[in-house]
């Protein structure tokens, strides 16, 4: 009787491989055959700037209409970074008011870093209010 036979492998073995190697040749193909997605039209009613504005049209053959464009642009980004420091200004009170009372309840390492904190904003706002002043 012989016990050092040679092992058999069994056709699941190596069916389940290459069946494996079958579908994912299959799901590369029907991935890489589809069309590219068509990109949707802008809408009109949302500004767009930079990268995303669609072509400029050819210049016309007046200023004005390019000065309006760029008043328009930089009206939209004067109102944008007004309110941005608006928003900021809000920040800063809050700060100083959460920082008295953290100072209050015993926190003043806590309180300091806020008020360096609201510190920094405030050069912020002024360095913003210096701009606006010269331009």
């Amino acid at each position: 009787m012989k016990t050092d036979s040679s092992p058999r492998s069994s056709l699941a073995m190596w069916l389940g491989p290459v069946v494996a190697f079958l579908v994912g040749v299959f799901a590369t193909y029907m991935l890489m055959a589809s069309p590219p997605s068509a990109v949707p039209e802008p809408d009109p009613a949302v500004p767009m700037f930079g990268a995303a504005a669609p072509a400029a049209p050819a210049p016309a053959p007046s200023t004005a209409v390019s000065n309006s464009a760029a008043q328009a642009e930089l009206a939209l980004m004067r109102d944008i970074n007004t309110r941005f420091i608006d928003q900021l200004r809000d920040y800063e009170d809050r700060m100083r008011t959460i920082a008295t009372a953290a100072d209050g309840e015993g926190a003043s390492g806590a309180a300091s870093d806020l008020r360096d904190f609201a510190n920094e904003t405030k050069a912020l706002i002024d360095r913003y209010d210096l701009i606006l002043k010269n331009n």
